[in-house]
Formats: structure tokens, C-alpha cells, sequence
């Protein structure tokens, strides 16, 4: 991983140029880098992939605590996101958030992530199709999973059992088996997953909420507040 900025004049004259390379590694599932300060996820103070200084061993449940439990923007974390598919090629690059998911799995070694496109980080859609099961290539947000409580076991387990009625028509999470490495360093399968949320309605009903809200507005249903 490489990362590269054009200095001038003893000034930074350009943005972050962030590049992965894989050298002589050939993996069956696709890949995800994510590049990002190390302080941002291992910092004592500031790591939101670490216990520091939030963990607080004199809680009935110590683990339950940690900074790895906070929650909200202020413990959300810049990160590039490169993409590659089976055959290596990489496919999709992009500046992103990321914070920890989940609720018990974030003491896990493996941690859920949930990863923010936001027009802060210069475009505010992940637009590529990420899964052959379903045509949909705009999210706002996504997760590299841990399979939650199948951590350790089958970690595929809640992804399959979703799988088994994507053809009732039914809103469910799909999901691709992904090799993570974060900052180059490998750090094992995570199961990248859509997220059901008021995004996921914006953008998988877009062209349907457009064509109907006109209706309710010509049928007066839609007043004013």
C-alpha cells in the first residue's frame, strides 16, 4: 500500500494518492484495502478499533466498554477504499468514513465495520455494483461484517440463510465473501453487506417514491405541516 502526496516549496501542492499492490498473491475472493491513519483505528485516544481510553476494567462487564463502543460521527474515521475483483483488477477507489458496527460482536478480534460515502469525502454515492446478486450499483452505506455471532464458526452463516429468499422479493441483505487488508496489513474474510436503512429506501426506491408522491399530491393526501 502507498500512499503519495506532491510536495513543493517544502508544501503539500496536491491531495492523497492512495495505491495498493499485491505482489506475487492471488486470493479466489475479492479484495478490500482500506488505507487510513493508523491513530485512526489503534490510537489510545483516538482508535476506534482498540479498548484505550474508554475501557474501563472496573464495569461489571469490562468488555462491554472500550473505545471500539462509542458511537455517533465523532468516532467516525477517514478511510480509502480500494476494490478488487477475483481476477485482481481493481475496480473501485474511493475516499469513505468508517466506524465500528454491531453491539456484542465489537469486543470480537475481528470487528464489524460500516463504511460512510459522504460529499465531505469528495463523493457522496458508492457507485458500483459490489454484488452479482442484485442490479443495484449506488449505496450510501455498506458493512464489512464479521458475521456477528458466527464469528469463528462458519462466518457466512447469516449471509446464506438471507440468500435463501432474495427470490421472495423480499428486502435482504446480500453479501460477498471479501479478503480485508487495512493498511496493507491482512486482516482476514469479512462479509461485505448492504444495509437496511433509510438510505438503502433512497437509494433502492428512488424511481418508486418519485412517481408516487405526485399521485398523493394530486389526491391531496400529502398536506402541508
Amino acid at each position: 500500500m502507498v500512499r503519495a502526496v506532491i510536495v513543493s516549496n517544502q508544501k503539500i501542492v496536491s491531495g492523497v494518492s492512495t495505491n495498493t499492490y499485491f505482489i506475487n498473491q492471488e486470493y479466489t475472493l475479492p479484495v478490500i484495502s482500506l488505507s487510513t491513519n493508523p491513530d485512526n483505528f489503534f490510537d489510545d485516544e483516538i482508535g476506534i478499533y482498540v479498548p484505550g481510553v474508554n475501557y474501563d476494567p472496573e464495569r461489571n462487564n469490562p468488555d462491554s466498554s472500550g473505545n471500539y463502543y462509542q458511537t455517533g460521527s465523532e468516532w467516525e474515521r477517514p478511510v480509502h477504499i480500494e476494490f478488487f475483483e477475483t481476477n485482481g483488477e481493481p475496480t473501485f477507489s474511493q475516499n469513505a468514513g468508517a466506524r465500528i458496527h454491531g453491539d456484542y460482536t465489537r469486543r470480537f478480534g475481528q470487528k464489524s465495520l460500516r463504511l460512510y460515502s459522504r460529499s465531505d469525502y469528495g463523493v457522496s454515492r458508492f457507485n458500483y455494483q459490489f454484488f452479482n446478486t442484485k442490479r443495484i450499483d449506488d449505496f450510501n452505506r455498506l458493512i464489512l461484517g464479521d458475521s456477528g455471532n458466527d464469528w469463528g464458526l462458519t462466518m457466512f452463516r447469516d449471509g446464506a440463510m438471507q440468500s435463501l429468499i432474495h427470490q421472495l422479493g423480499l428486502d435482504t441483505q446480500h453479501y460477498r465473501h471479501t479478503v480485508l487488508f487495512i493498511n496493507g496489513e491482512y486482516w482476514g474474510i469479512h462479509n461485505l453487506r448492504d444495509r437496511l436503512d433509510k438510505h438503502y429506501l433512497e437509494t433502492h426506491y428512488t424511481d418508486w417514491i418519485g412517481s408516487i408522491i405526485p399521485f398523493l399530491k394530486d389526491k391531496a393526501v400529502i398536506t402541508k405541516v
